[in-house]
Parts: structure tokens; C-alpha cells; sequence
């Protein structure tokens, strides 16, 4: 655990930092990964069931492919056009001597809905329609070589999970099914539903990655200052405010990965020495995440994190009436998290302590 007093040295001037003006700056902060355009392709294995009747010789799976286009609105919501190639559909029917294979692709329009799950990865479930088209070529029960084309519009779903490897590329595997395509009179093919296991890479666009220069923590109508790292726990004393940050950059957390129960309270015991011994005027417990996951997971556990730290200085004799806590979720990193010490850095939580002039 590292303690990092960072000296805000303009609030001497302008009389401190108020809760009212960190929400005000959560309020009209972009959310980097919130929204945006995002292109992408899928690789797997199409499966074509009741497609083969008793009798025939069929090939039920072949490989599959596709590209995505797509938009996340907020994040729960997103919305995708899909051209997926499901393979070659191979059919000999021994018993009237008909044989094609059959060709079929589509083009879905579908919405995606995020589940508001507090993991790493992020789970959605989909829905939309299919525009398909099926090209069979083959003999018909006449031992005629004929081409049976087809169009037709049916619902396609499915399920995944997504897993961002960096701010702009996420992992992508899911399940999707479409009902009823492919079918015709001239070969006697049958309509069949196709189910679609996949893995694809997703690239967002206009997400930008954080500078590797050092944090400045921006306030409405307030100067802005440089955060100060060290390398070992240091306390300068200056006027007014104080800034605490705890963060895992020496490998030892506060807190289990994803979970927001305290592991080690002794690690805040001479933090909170400090605090107690100086007048102090209010306290702010503010919680940050990596941007790993959904914001809105990221979000509920920056909170539960400062108020786990919050209630912990309540126990040890901190006034709860002085106490504010607020939570920023992945919106105010200190560097960028595209590397694992990087979202370490950004892993913290900060105690601002104001104190008397006097």
C-alpha cells in the first residue's frame, strides 16, 4: 500500500474543495467509453439443425464467418449491422436421389443490451432481424442439375461476453441463433435454423488514450495542480488541505481484486494517526477504478470502496458528520490503463482532509 500526500498549494486562495463542485465536474465529464462507432469481425462454427432428414447424408457444421459495424449509445445499450457468411450446406437425399449444396448468408439488424453485472467482463444479450439468402445448387428428385435461390426476413438473437484488452480493442465471443432460413421448391431443400458460436475483436473509435503524463484533478472554478508521486510514504504538512491517495503500485491492495471488503485495516491505521492529529474541518472519501468492465460496475464499486474506507475511519473516531464520500468510477484516471501497472495507478482511493488556517 502506498500513501501519497499530494500539496494542493492554489486552494490557499480559493478557500478549498467543496462536494458541490467534484459533482459538478463528474456531471460534465465525457465518459471515454460511453459511446462511439466500433467495427470488428467474427470467426466460428455454424451449426444447421433439423436440417437433416432420416435417409440423407448431411454436413450439420461448417465454419463461419463475418464483419460488424456498430454503435454503443450509452453503456447499456448498442445497436449492430452484421453480414455473417454461415458456410456450405452439403445434402444427399437417398431416397429420392435429390443432392445441392446450399449457400447461405445474411445481413442482421440487431440491438444489444449490457447487464449491469459488477465483473471484469461484460455480459449482453442481443435480438433483430435477418435478411437472409440461401444459393442452392444441385440436382433435383428428376437427377435434373438445377440453381434454387432464395430470400426471406427471420428474427435472429443470441447472448456474449466481452473482455477490453485495451481502451480500443475489445474481445468478443458469443452465441447467436437464427430461426428458419434457407428452404426451396425447385431442390426440395429444406428450411433449416442455424446456431452461430463465434469469437470476434471489436475496435472503438474516438477513444483516445490517456497521457502518461501525471494526473491533474480539475475542479469548476479552481486552479488546477500537478499530482506529486513518491516513491515511499511521505506526509508534507501545508495549510489547508491535505490529499491521501491509496493505490497498489507496490503490489499490496486494500482490497481483493473486484471485491470491495477491506483485506488489510492496518494499512490505514497511521493514515488515519495523521488525520486525528490536526483540527480538521471535513473529510472526502473519493473512490476510482481501472476502466476493465462496464462503467456502470466501475461506477458501483468506486463507491462501495470509499464507503467500506469511510466507515472504517467512522470506527476508529473520524466525526461520520464531517465525512463526505463520492464515488468516480473509471472517468479521472491518473495514467493510462492500457497496461497492467497503469491501471494499478488509477485502482485508489483518495482521503482529502481539510483543516483550520489556524
Amino acid at each position: 500500500m502506498k500513501i501519497v500526500l499530494i500539496v494542493f498549494t492554489a486552494l490557499l486562495a480559493s478557500g478549498g474543495i467543496h462536494a458541490e463542485d467534484i459533482e459538478t465536474t463528474l456531471g460534465s465529464t465525457t465518459n471515454k467509453s460511453a459511446s462511439g462507432p466500433y467495427v470488428g469481425a467474427r470467426i466460428g462454427l455454424s451449426s444447421f439443425d433439423d436440417a437433416c432428414p432420416s435417409g440423407s447424408r448431411c454436413t450439420d457444421n461448417e465454419n463461419a464467418w463475418g464483419g460488424i459495424f456498430g454503435y454503443r449509445f450509452n453503456p447499456s445499450w448498442a445497436a449492430e449491422v452484421n453480414f455473417t457468411q454461415y458456410g456450405n450446406y452439403q445434402w444427399v437425399n437417398n431416397g429420392v436421389g435429390s443432392a445441392f449444396s446450399d449457400d447461405i448468408s445474411s445481413v442482421n439488424l440487431q440491438g444489444l443490451y449490457y447487464l449491469p453485472i459488477e465483473w471484469p467482463i461484460n455480459f449482453y444479450l442481443k435480438g433483430g432481424a435477418a435478411y437472409w439468402k440461401n444459393t442452392a445448387v444441385g440436382k433435383n428428385q428428376n437427377a435434373v442439375l438445377d440453381v434454387d435461390t432464395g430470400y426471406g426476413l427471420s428474427f435472429v438473437g443470441g447472448a456474449g461476453l466481452e473482455y477490453n484488452i485495451t481502451e480500443q480493442l475489445v474481445l468478443r465471443g458469443e452465441y447467436e441463433y437464427l430461426f428458419g432460413a434457407g428452404g426451396g421448391s425447385v431442390l426440395d431443400e429444406p428450411t433449416r435454423d442455424i446456431g452461430l458460436f463465434s469469437v470476434g475483436i471489436i475496435y472503438r473509435f474516438g477513444i483516445q488514450p490517456t497521457t502518461s503524463a501525471h494526473n491533474i484533478v480539475q475542479y469548476v472554478d479552481k486552479p488546477v495542480t500537478a499530482i506529486v508521486p513518491v516513491v515511499v510514504p511521505i506526509i508534507v504538512e501545508v495549510p489547508h488541505t491535505q490529499l491521501f491517495v491509496m493505490d497498489e503500485q507496490d503490489g499490496e491492495s486494500l482490497f481483493e481484486s473486484g471485491a470491495s471488503e477491506l483485506a488489510n485495516k492496518a494499512q490505514l491505521d497511521p493514515l488515519i494517526a495523521e488525520i486525528q492529529s490536526k483540527p480538521y474541518t471535513f473529510i472526502q472519501v473519493i473512490g476510482h477504478t481501472d476502466s476493465v468492465g462496464s462503467e456502470s460496475s466501475n461506477q458501483k464499486l468506486s463507491k462501495k470502496r470509499a464507503s467500506v474506507i469511510a466507515d472504517y475511519l467512522v470506527i476508529k473516531g473520524i466525526d461520520k458528520n464531517k465525512i463526505t464520500v463520492i464515488a468516480k468510477g473509471e472517468i479521472d484516471p491518473l495514467v493510462s490503463n492500457s497496461s497492467a501497472d497503469g491501471r494499478a495507478k488509477n485502482r485508489r482511493v483518495e482521503i482529502h482532509v481539510e483543516r483550520n488556517m489556524n
